[in-house]
């Protein structure tokens, strides 16, 4: 992947929207040559993204989101609208996130795709990302042949020094009030429509699942039970990922909700730099 920005100072313009919580694109030309040809779509927007992969990240070369469908109504690379170049902080192999993801799909849990790119900006050699498909409509519709259910995507409670905002994007029932899973939250869909429902009778249901009840179905579908089961003990057990670790996590857990295949609520997983690792401290810090 080939980045011409229409500046000079685009790395400093890019650092300053980040810093600034702007996520607004900035526009480039990218020359991508994969094994099928090479493309040159025009004009894709730009941004960087990450949380811990962007402040604890030593070097300059941050995680990118790229827009293909930003500027130029219409455009996309392989039927994706956006991507995500990862930097793969704490994972020296670059190997544990994309292994976490074929795994997950061949357990019949969402996940991603993700490839590797070598990325070139204005002509300087930046590094090996990951490449990563986006977790949208896109992506649902793809693989579940719908994209008319809600997606919420855990609200973002993070910090550099660790702190958080203060709301957990826990799995708790806080009532029959949206205000009140608004910080934990955030829908991603259907915006408009702003309903919370699913999200709101799926945390009773895994509450009722938690102290022993019957789980009863949602719309008909499949006790929402199973659907805990599968995100809880498939992944999770193959990649020993602990309780603790799964709550400073909690962000990388989209949760979709729709009556497909016999069941109505889902987790879709994403960011697996961290599953596959020993637990010690100087390896989640990238060493």
């Amino acid at each position: 992947m080939r980045f011409t920005f229409y500046g000079p100072d685009f790395l400093l313009q890019l650092l300053l929207d980040h810093n600034a919580g702007d996520t607004i694109s900035r526009p480039a030309s990218i020359q991508i040559t994969d094994n099928s040809g090479t493309y040159v779509p025009d004009s894709v927007g730009v941004r960087l993204k990450g949380n811990s992969s962007f402040d604890f990240y030593p070097t300059d070369k941050k995680p990118l989101k790229l827009d293909f469908n930003e500027f130029i109504s219409g455009h996309v690379y392989h039927g994706l609208k956006k991507l995500n170049l990862a930097n793969c902080w704490s994972d020296p192999t670059f190997l544990r996130e994309k292994v976490f993801f074929e795994i997950c799909r061949s357990e019949g849990v969402l996940a991603p795709r993700m490839s590797f790119a070598n990325v070139y900006l204005n002509d300087v050699h930046w590094g090996l990302y990951g490449a990563i498909e986006q977790v949208d409509k896109t992506l649902l519709d793809r693989w579940l042949g719908d994209n008319a259910g809600n997606l919420f995507k855990a609200g973002d409670n993070y910090t550099p020094d660790g702190g958080g905002l203060g709301l957990e994007a826990d799995l708790k029932h806080y009532g029959p009030a949206a205000e009140d899973y608004a910080g934990r939250n955030e829908l991603k869909t259907n915006e408009a429509r702003n309903d919370w429902s699913d999200l709101i009778g799926y945390r009773q249901e895994v509450r009722s699942v938690r102290y022993g009840r019957s789980p009863s179905p949602l719309r008909g579908g499949e006790a929402v039970g199973v659907e805990v089961h599968t995100f809880a003990t498939r992944p999770r057990q193959a990649w020993a990922i602990t309780h603790d670790h799964f709550q400073q996590l909690r962000s990388q857990f989209p949760l979709h909700t729709a009556q497909q295949r016999g069941r109505n609520t889902g987790f879709l997983l994403w960011q697996g730099r961290l599953r596959v690792h020993s637990g010690g401290a100087s390896d989640r810090a990238g060493s």
